[in-house]
């Protein structure tokens, strides 16, 4: 099947979903991140809980992702000798500090700790992000949403369907974390954004806000009990913010005080009546229910942080390469002081501290930063839901990656953020 084939017809509708994009992009990532329809039975921290399984696996990769990748580069070439590019339209700031951030990523090979390592992770970043700016120039971002609608729908049934296949769907005990096809973390990623898009999309399209609404109430529940703190924080802070932008200033100010003198009132109400077991309900909602004690530490991020901070401050500004600090030798080494197996830091601003320093990681934020005043400019000039939804997307992923890192692994959540900032920083705005 030739995936790309209609995609660029004179006069094409870019509000009709593409499915045989969808498809194809699901297969691709389906293989690179990669989802296991066996996961709750396969997951790799339970079959090997030591430091062995994320060293093998820094050391040799995956022959799933090889062939993902090389799919997706096939696609990109047809995507460029059928559409015939013209000269990339770079947006300003935005497309001038999305190039500089590859250039630097590119560059940290001369300084790397291990070079290999970092030509591999490299050429990883560089063939994701081209297949994010080839979507971006095939699909309007209302296309991109409905990428995301089709591929969060699709991974949640999925994973539902694993569990209950195989005996493990139990939503009602109190250590179950729902994951499905993969870890509950990156599923709680792909419904956060799931949420979001049928959010945004049920205020464009009227007619169908009861489909949308009924995905927002699905993945919003199946959100809550994959109990990941940053997926499901990350969607609420983002939820407030997009509160207070589009509320006036008056009623802004009068929403604030009113939340917080129904706070102190509910606060005061529940202390009086309950005493001291209000904190501990109050902790069991903010921790999602999961194990207290690791909470404290947030599952051990906090002792693994300090623990990088000398490395940070050995190579401060351009880091240790991209990608490149956690060798299978830093694996071992943190593995034994932390007393469990981890992939990387827990936290994608300090995965990037680690590989290009803080030079990288200012330029990744600023990034960020720029694609949120971009996609807010367009929509205060269109009115169009799609940039807004875009806007929103870059706080969700401000917000989850304090505690999740990834967002430039070839996964498909990062994949579809990446579509959406290639958008905003390489497209015609109409």
């Amino acid at each position: 099947m030739n995936v790309s084939s209609g995609i660029y017809q004179s006069g094409m509708k870019k509000s009709k979903p593409m499915w045989s994009i969808y498809f194809f992009l699901y297969i691709v990532f389906f293989l690179s991140q990669p989802y296991d329809l066996l996961w709750s039975v396969h997951e790799p921290y339970k079959v090997d809980p030591t430091v062995g399984f994320t060293v093998r696996s820094s050391q040799e990769g995956s022959i799933q992702r090889r062939i993902a990748l090389i799919s997706l580069c096939l696609f990109i070439f047809s995507c460029i000798l059928r559409r015939r590019y013209r000269r990339l339209n770079i947006n300003g700031v935005l497309g001038w500090a999305i190039i500089f951030f590859l250039v630097w990523t590119s560059l940290s090979i001369f300084w790397s700790s291990d070079p290999a390592m970092t030509v591999r992770k490299d050429v990883v970043l560089i063939i994701i992000g081209l297949g994010a700016l080839a979507i971006s120039q095939c699909l309007s971002l209302l296309q991109i949403m409905f990428f995301i609608i089709f591929s969060g729908t699709l991974t949640l049934i999925l994973g539902v369907l694993s569990e209950v296949f195989l005996g493990l769907f139990s939503p009602f005990r109190a250590e179950y974390r729902f994951g499905g096809i993969t870890h509950p973390t990156f599923q709680g990623w792909s419904l956060g954004l799931l949420f979001l898009a049928s959010f945004f999309l049920s205020k464009k399209y009227r007619s169908k806000r009861f489909i949308y609404y009924s995905l927002e109430l699905v993945s919003f529940i199946f959100l809550i009990l994959t109990k990941a703190r940053g997926p499901v924080w990350g969607v609420l802070i983002t939820i407030i913010v997009y509160v207070l932008y589009t509320t006036s200033r008056p009623r802004k100010l009068a929403l604030v005080y009113l939340a917080i003198f129904s706070a102190l009132i509910l606060v005061f109400m529940y202390v009086s009546i309950f005493g001291e077991q209000i904190i501990d309900f109050m902790s069991n909602i903010i921790i999602l229910g999961r194990e207290k004690g690791a909470t404290v530490t947030l599952t051990g991020r906090l002792p693994l942080w300090q623990q990088t901070i000398p490395f940070i401050g050995h190579r401060p500004f351009n880091g240790y390469g991209y990608e490149t600090f956690w060798t299978s030798d830093n694996l071992t080494t943190f593995a034994k002081a932390q007393g469990w197996a981890l992939p990387d830091a827990h936290s994608g601003y300090v995965n990037m501290l680690l590989g290009i320093g803080i030079i990288g990681l200012f330029v990744y934020i600023l990034i960020l930063a720029l694609g949120i005043s971009r996609s807010l400019s367009v929509y205060k000039i269109n009115g169009k839901t799609e940039y807004l939804f875009a806007c929103m997307s870059i706080v969700f992923l401000i917000m989850n990656i304090v505690v999740v890192g990834g967002q430039l692994e070839p996964y498909l959540t990062s994949f579809a953020h990446l579509a959406i900032i290639a958008k905003i920083g390489f497209s015609r705005i109409t």
